[in-house]
């Protein structure tokens, strides 16, 4: 080829090798009629991985503070809150507990308008200066619950009462943290005390019955005992009065009416007696109650109780009248090993009746189980043994001078306490003689016949 066909070669080889150049050269020379000054060009990333995210806070043009400005924290969500809602016709204080039984919050009596206490959400009961109100209630976010108090715990509501008032939430994030609120709780408000009162009262009542009520306030009871004890009184001595001394004269007829007239009197005038006497102690210790404003609470877990009972049955004997009342009084011990079961020495007495020369000694073995107990209020299954020996005199007719005697019985004993240590019981027993059983003051049981008698019984709980 000619030099000049060799030019032409090379001139259009060096075109064609300048194409790709002039394309890509061209993006570049419009990036660099953006920027004022060429020094942007040097300040090009190149080119970014697509798979790999760019942080915003490492992009300066995406932080919205200044170069090196942390980013701000985010605020947590306020905590829901429930509302629990009381009248404001309180008749005493009122305290809220939460699920482990802290004191959460107080309302005093008498506000004048419904409370809404502000509580997380949860399990609450609420307590007053007696014991539970009612049963433990479940708060929920939102709604406000409101708390259903017994009427006899509340005063008579005065007609358009203010809404509830809001009571801030306490703060219960520590165990040992004391229950907070906007203001401080008010103190509970306790009736007037006098200090001569819980003595008097029950001196009075002693000396006349419903008298310490009447002392206390409370005139209605007081004139109730007075009618009560005047009744029972009345009562016995009608009773005691009532014996048939022309009984069995009249033929078989007349005996099954006057048997039944004896018996009827005999049953009565013990039940007459044993209620003027629960009544006088349990009036006594109302009147001292009532003046210390205080209601007993039974000691669960005592160790001994003393018991002085007075057990009573109707029995056949010779002569007229055909019936009468056998009276046993006696003593017993009872201890308390484990909770609720009772055993000791019971039925415990010596008893000489002059008149008849006769002199008893007895004494047993009881076992005793408390199958409820609420408040004050005890019902106890028990079962014994007794034991007996008598020196008789020429008015009993025996071959012997001495008797010796053994019965079992099994018995309900209903208590309900006066005092935080002192019980009055209504003691029903059935008992089965398994020789003679004679009784101190008159009268005795013949083998094997099954025997229902009625006990009453005082108790001291130490």
């Amino acid at each position: 080829m000619g030099v000049r066909a060799w030019s032409l070669v090379i001139t259009l080889g060096l075109v064609f090798a300048g194409l790709p150049g002039r394309a890509l050269a061209g993006p570049a020379g419009a990036a660099k009629k953006d920027p004022p000054s060429a020094g942007a060009a040097k300040r090009d990333p190149g080119p970014v991985d697509a798979a790999k995210p760019v942080s915003p806070a490492a992009d300066g043009a995406a932080s919205p503070g200044a170069a090196g400005a942390p980013a701000p924290a985010s605020t947590p969500p306020a905590p829901a809150s429930a509302t629990l809602v009381l009248p404001g016709d309180l008749a005493q204080p009122v305290t809220v507990l939460d699920g482990q039984g802290r004191a959460v919050a107080t309302v005093a009596p008498n506000t004048g308008h419904g409370v809404a206490v502000s509580l997380p959400p949860g399990t609450y009961s609420l307590r007053g200066p007696e014991g539970p109100i009612g049963e433990p209630l479940t708060l929920d976010a939102g709604a406000p619950t409101e708390a259903a108090i017994p009427a006899t715990l509340r005063t008579p509501a005065a007609a358009g009462s203010p809404a509830p008032q809001p009571v801030a939430a306490p703060d219960t994030s520590s165990e040992d943290s004391e229950p907070t609120s906007g203001e401080e709780p008010p103190a509970p408000t306790k009736p007037k005390l006098l200090p001569w009162k819980p003595y008097v009262a029950p001196v009075l009542s002693a000396l006349v019955p419903g008298t310490g009520q009447m002392l206390n306030g409370q005139v209605g009871k007081g004139l109730g005992v007075m009618l009560s004890t005047a009744a029972f009184i009345v009562g016995a001595v009608t009773l005691a009065r009532a014996g048939d001394p022309t009984e069995g004269a009249g033929g078989r007829a007349d005996d099954r009416r006057s048997i039944m007239q004896e018996v009827s009197s005999q049953v009565g005038f013990a039940a007459f007696t044993g209620a003027l006497g629960f009544l006088y102690v349990a009036q006594i210790a109302d009147a001292h109650n009532s003046a210390a404003h205080r209601k007993p609470t039974p000691r669960k877990r005592y160790r001994m109780r003393v018991e002085l009972a007075r057990m009573s049955t109707v029995s056949a004997r010779p002569g007229q009248p055909s019936h009468g009342l056998l009276n046993d009084w006696n003593v017993s011990f009872m201890g308390q090993p484990v909770k609720r079961l009772s055993v000791g020495l019971s039925d415990v007495a010596i008893a000489r009746n002059r008149r008849d020369d006769r002199t008893v000694f007895q004494g047993g073995l009881r076992l005793g189980y408390r199958v409820f107990d609420r408040r004050r209020f005890w019902i106890q299954l028990a079962l014994g043994t007794l034991l007996q020996g008598a020196i008789l005199g020429d008015t009993v007719t025996t071959d012997r001078a001495t008797h010796f005697g053994a019965a079992v019985y099994g018995q309900l004993g209903l208590r309900y306490f006066v005092f935080d240590w002192m019980s009055l019981g209504v003691i029903p027993r059935l008992s089965v003689p398994l020789t003679t059983r004679v009784y101190a003051y008159g009268g005795s049981i013949p083998r094997y016949a099954p025997t229902l008698e009625l006990g009453l019984a005082w108790g001291v709980h130490f």
